[in-house]
């Protein structure tokens, strides 16, 4: 019934327009951004028009850089992924679905191999908040979440966290399910000789997503993702972009979730917009 109502909607609209999608994509890693590529080419190729779509890496730059020159509409792009916050939801255009189903929100640790011993004796989360110091972005929600929670957190940008873990300098860096195991296998290929690894034992959990965000001033951009994902979620493409692709399910397949001990944690930054999403927005373990 809802698609009929959307495809109704846009029978009765003007004749669609052909819009030029300019996806701004931090350090430019196609690789581990895979699957939130294919997100946004599987909402364009949904919605109505005969849209574009153009990768813009953005190397030289952190989020908040990126955030500021999107709501700016300032930019050589015009849209962003990236995890929710409230600031980001009142700045921006925030389309209210989640990318990853809230596998980002699944988090697991990267460390060096001598600190597996360390975490696997970890029974509880006080253990966990006293003898692990998390390695988290500047700006990230995710070190607002573990800083909420009474987290010993180290911020610093995302190259820093990686030279921080190989110096010892944390313990471990805290990543989501669908980023940690190319990453780490890209990480183990500029250093062969390495000894960082994915941790086996541990995953804290809260509810988080990637989003796409666009300045106030697309509202038309907006809309045309909005539409093609909600058409792609009610014909099932989304479904089986989402259970087909091979990022999400080597992470699946690899994170073993039930065989780790899982600390959830309330998420302090969510609106009321997205605690109101539907269920069927979210991955189940059933699914």
């Amino acid at each position: 019934m809802r698609l009929l109502i959307i495809l109704l909607t846009l029978l009765m609209s003007s004749l669609a327009q052909a819009y030029d999608f300019k996806l701004a994509l931090l350090k430019g890693n196609s690789s581990v951004f895979d699957y939130e590529i294919s997100v946004l080419k599987l909402a364009l190729k949904n919605a109505p028009g005969q849209h574009s779509l153009t990768i813009v890496p953005v190397n030289d730059s952190n989020q908040l850089r990126i955030l500021h020159s999107l709501k700016n509409n300032s930019g050589d792009f015009n849209v962003f992924f990236t995890g929710f916050s409230q600031a980001r939801e009142d700045d921006l255009l925030q389309v209210d679905f989640p990318i990853t189903r809230g596998l980002l929100g699944m988090r697991i640790f990267a460390i060096q191999q001598d600190n597996q011993e360390l975490l696997a004796q970890i029974t509880n989360i006080e253990q966990l908040k006293q003898q692990v110091i998390i390695g988290s972005g500047i700006g990230w929600p995710d070190t607002a979440i573990f800083q909420y929670h009474g987290f010993r957190v180290v911020e610093t940008n995302y190259d820093g966290l990686w030279d921080m873990l190989k110096a010892n300098r944390i313990t471990a860096f805290n990543r989501g399910i669908n980023e940690a195991y190319i990453e780490i296998e890209q990480q183990n290929d500029k250093d062969p000789e390495g000894s960082l690894m994915i941790e086996t034992h541990l995953m804290v959990t809260y509810p988080f997503d990637y989003f796409f965000y666009l300045s106030r001033a697309n509202p038309h951009l907006h809309k045309t993702i909005k539409e093609g994902l909600e058409i792609a979620l009610e014909n099932g493409d989304f479904a089986n972009n989402f259970n087909q692709h091979p990022k999400i399910q080597h992470a699946l397949k690899q994170v073993q979730a039930n065989k780790r001990r899982v600390f959830a944690l309330d998420n302090p930054l969510l609106s009321h917009r997205i605690k109101k999403l539907s269920a069927e927005y979210w991955y189940q373990a059933a699914d």
